[in-house]
Parts: C-alpha cells; sequence; structure tokens
C-alpha cells in the first residue's frame, strides 16, 4: 500500500476537505439540536396553555356555580379536568392552597403574587425530585392556577439524538473521508500521467507531447497549454541549433582563408606585391567575420531582450534622406542609380542609430540586387487610418526579384533567397532579420512584394510621434534641400 505523503496535494485535499465536513457536521448537528430544542419548548408551551385554558374556564364556571367553597371537591371529583392535570395547583389571593395534585404536593411552596402575573402567564422550568418539569403560573379570579408538564421524555430524546450524533458523525466523517481520498486519487490520475510524460522529456525528444484525458476538463487545457509551450520550446531548440551550425559554417570559410593564407606566408620568401595580397585578403576576411560577429552579437542581444535601444525623437525623412546619401557611393560605383523622394516628414521615436542600420541594410541589399544601369527608389509618405498616422517609407529595387517560395523565409537568420548571389557579396543572411527586429522593437512592420524579373519592394512602416505633418507637393525641391 502507498504511504500517505502529507505534502501532496491528494492528502492536503482530503484533510481540507474532511475539515470542512467536519465544521459542517458540527454546525448541522447544533442547528438541528436548537431547533430540536426551540420545538420542543414551542409544543410543551403550547399544551400548558391549552391545558390552562381548560382549567381556567372550569375554575370559573365553578366559582360562579356553587362557589369557590366546593371547587376543591368538584376538581377531585371531575375526571376532565383530572385527566389533564395531573400537575395542577391553584392557590386563592392569599397564597393558600384551594387544590393541589398528588404529583404537585412536592412542588417548591413559593407562590408568585397575583397582581404581578401577566394575563397570559409565566413560564419557568424547574426540577422536582431529579425530573425537569415545565411550569406555567397564570393568574384565575380566585387566585393563581399553576400546571406543568414532565420533561423528562424529551431530554431522553434530545440525549439520544446527541449520542447518535457524536457515534455517527465520525463514522461518516471516516467514510466521506476515505471516499474523498479515493475520489482525489482518480482525480489526480491525469496529472500523474501529465508529470510522467513531461519527465520523460527532454531536449532529444522535444516533438513528444503531453497526453489528453480527453474530458476537456482544466487538465486538459493544462497539457493544451502545455504542448504550445513545448512546440515553443522545440521551434526555438531548432532555431538555436540551426543558428550555432550556420555560424559555424560562416564563420569556418573566412578564418581557413585567414589560416590558409597566413600559413602560404610562412612557407617561403614572398616578394612584397605577394606580401600585400596576401595581407589585404586577411583584412578583407577579418572584417566580414568582424561584420557577422557584430551581426551575431546583435541578434542575441535581441533574443535576451538586452538591447539597450535609447528612443528619442527624429525627423524621420533626414534620417532616410542621409542613409541615402551615404549608400549613393556604392550605388554609383556598381552603375545603379539611387532615387529618393518625400511628400511629408514627421517627428517619431526612435532609436537613430538603429533605425539607420535598418536603411543601410535595405538600400545595401536593393543595390546588391540591381544590375548595373538599374534603379533603386526610395519614397517617403504619411499613412493615416482610425487608430494612427504611420509614416512608410519604401526602397524599390530593379533587381532580378525574389521568389514567391522565399518570401515567407526572407527574414530567416542565414536564409538566403539567391545563395550563389549572396556568397558573391559576402552576405551572410542575417540583414533582414536585424531589420526586422529593430523595426518591430519601433512599433512597426516590415513589408515585402516581389516576383521574379521585377524587383522588390521594402515598405517600413513606423507609427508617428505626436507632432506636426508638413506635406510638400514639390519632391525635387525637397531632395534639394537634404543636398540629395
Amino acid at each position: 500500500m502507498r504511504k500517505l505523503n502529507s505534502h501532496s496535494i491528494r492528502f492536503r485535499l482530503t484533510a481540507w476537505y474532511a475539515a470542512i465536513l467536519a465544521a459542517t457536521f458540527v454546525c448541522a448537528a447544533v442547528l438541528v439540536w436548537l431547533t430540536l430544542r426551540h420545538s420542543i419548548k414551542a409544543t410543551v408551551d403550547k399544551e400548558l396553555r391549552a391545558r390552562i385554558a381548560t382549567v381556567r374556564s372550569y375554575v370559573e364556571q365553578e366559582v360562579s356555580g356553587p362557589g369557590a367553597a366546593h371547587l376543591s371537591e368538584e376538581l377531585n371529583e371531575d375526571a376532565v379536568v383530572n385527566a389533564g392535570s395531573a400537575y395542577l395547583r391553584i392557590a386563592d389571593n392569599r397564597g393558600a392552597l384551594i387544590y393541589c395534585s398528588p404529583h404537585a404536593e412536592t412542588w417548591p411552596m413559593t407562590t408568585p403574587n397575583r397582581e404581578s402575573l401577566p394575563a397570559l402567564g409565566v413560564f419557568q422550568t424547574t426540577a422536582v425530585n431529579g425530573r425537569p418539569l415545565r411550569l406555567l403560573t397564570a393568574p384565575v379570579s380566585i387566585g393563581i392556577v399553576q400546571i406543568g408538564l414532565p420533561m423528562d421524555e424529551f431530554q431522553e430524546m434530545q440525549q439520544a439524538f446527541l449520542w447518535s450524533i457524536v457515534f455517527a458523525a465520525p463514522l461518516l466523517l471516516l467514510t466521506a473521508s476515505v471516499a474523498g481520498y479515493w475520489m482525489s486519487g482518480r482525480a489526480l490520475r491525469p496529472v500523474h500521467r501529465i508529470a510522467s510524460a513531461a519527465q520523460r522529456i527532454t531536449s532529444a525528444n522535444l516533438s513528444e507531447r503531453l497526453p489528453y484525458s480527453g474530458a476537456k476538463d482544466e487538465l486538459d487545457r493544462l497539457s493544451e497549454v502545455l504542448n504550445d509551450m513545448l512546440a515553443g520550446l522545440e521551434s526555438s531548440f531548432r532555431r538555436i541549433i540551426q543558428f550555432t551550425a550556420d555560424a559555424s559554417h560562416e564563420l569556418r570559410t573566412p578564418l581557413a582563408i585567414i589560416r590558409t593564407t597566413a600559413e602560404l606566408i610562412r612557407s617561403r620568401s614572398r616578394t612584397p606585391e605577394e606580401h600585400d595580397r596576401a595581407w589585404a585578403s586577411v583584412l578583407a576576411q577579418t572584417e566580414r567575420t568582424t561584420q557577422l560577429v557584430d551581426d551575431l552579437l546583435t541578434l542575441t542581444r535581441a533574443d535576451s531582450g538586452a538591447d539597450a535601444l535609447t528612443f528619442q525623437p527624429i525627423d524621420v525623412a533626414a534620417l532616410a534622406s542621409a542613409a541615402v546619401s551615404d549608400m549613393r557611393v556604392l550605388a554609383s560605383c556598381k552603375g545603379v542609380q539611387l532615387r529618393f523622394s518625400a511628400t511629408t516628414h514627421g517627428v517619431l521615436l526612435a532609436d537613430e542609430e538603429a533605425l539607420r542600420r535598418v536603411f543601410i541594410i535595405l538600400l545595401d541589399n536593393a543595390v546588391k540586387a540591381t544590375a548595373p544601369g538599374g534603379f533603386v527608389d526610395v519614397s517617403l509618405a504619411l499613412e493615416e487610418d482610425d487608430e494612427r498616422r504611420n509614416v512608410a517609407i519604401t526602397v524599390k529595387d530593379t533587381g532580378r526579384g525574389i521568389a514567391q517560395e522565399d518570401l515567407p523565409r526572407i527574414f530567416d537568420r542565414f536564409y538566403r533567397a539567391s545563395k550563389d548571389r549572396s556568397r558573391e557579396t559576402g552576405g551572410a543572411g542575417l540583414g533582414l532579420a536585424i531589420a526586422q527586429w529593430i523595426v518591430s522593437r519601433h512599433r512597426g512592420v516590415i513589408q515585402v512584394e516581389s516576383r521574379i524579373g521585377q524587383g522588390a519592394a521594402f515598405r517600413v512602416i513606423l507609427p508617428l510621434s505626436a507632432g506636426t505633418q508638413v506635406s510638400f507637393t514639390d519632391s525635387s525641391e525637397f531632395a534639394r534641400t537634404l543636398n540629395i
């Protein structure tokens, strides 16, 4: 037999159930006891009133007839009165007894004053020869009438009820506690199954899920929530494994090149030109590795929540135009025309360097994806709806475009829509992931539309802060004010 565990939920539920049931039994017993006592008292008092009314009516009749002198003899001879007056005593106004039944002879001799008695009489409970007696004293025209009713049978009934409660309540409580312990065990059985299943789940089998009982109760709801959590953990764990593998793969190539170049330099004497080419290669791979490590650190901080962004009011149009100016040299070297237009400018709360990095990432990808002679258009416009005002920055290129099957995954880390082109340009597939995280931290969204052969258009939608909106009808004039 399994040993009872006083710390288990099953034991505590049973203990609480037993305690509540015991308190209920006590309260119910006290309530029934008081109700029974009051009912007995009310019944006895009602009977006494009826009897004293009969005696009073008889006395008044006899007094108006033969007279009070013969009342005692009449009471002794009258069977109707004697049948209900075994405990009867009548005294005159001076306190002298007119009639006293045999059972009333041992009553206390103290007789109340007639003038002090209310018309309905006074009840009292006393003991005569060890027997409880309920006594009613009421005034009549010739004096005082006292009539009593023994209470010993009623007390025996009360004691019988009390003893039945004393013996039956613990038995019922024990039976209910055992039944409650058994029922709580059945109710908590799914919890044990869930715990056993959860104990079997490790990092090696995160695909396993917790069982459902099919009852659609709270435990099934708990299993559902935990299974959703496990699904999220499995997805995160897989992303971490994939992220680690991709990062290792990306770092392996530049490190291998650096090591190989260093070994070649040391293998024999080299000309100054060969040294320059070797060190240029080492420097290029070091820069690529540094950029990759910086991106990895950025994403790691994003995952941990330690991004440390500083939000302050900035002019988004000025920031976008500055990013376009910085990328103009790269676009010119590749023969790509970079154009900027804005129909509005506004103030928003943002981290200037982080948001600038988003624009640089989108512009860098657009320029690299566009063939010489193509265009990259950057536009900024105001969008308003019922809830808020947004500013939309669109970066559209005339490059080769992105396949439809690649669009859902282009924001995944290390994912390349065109792997050959990404390798040639040195991209690791982290830029769009970083851009999406930065935009989301600014309560915005980033969208993409593209088709093969028709270029790609990335839209960054950011909420504007409360401020003055200025519209520009001549975008070329605005561009000249920004030195573009």
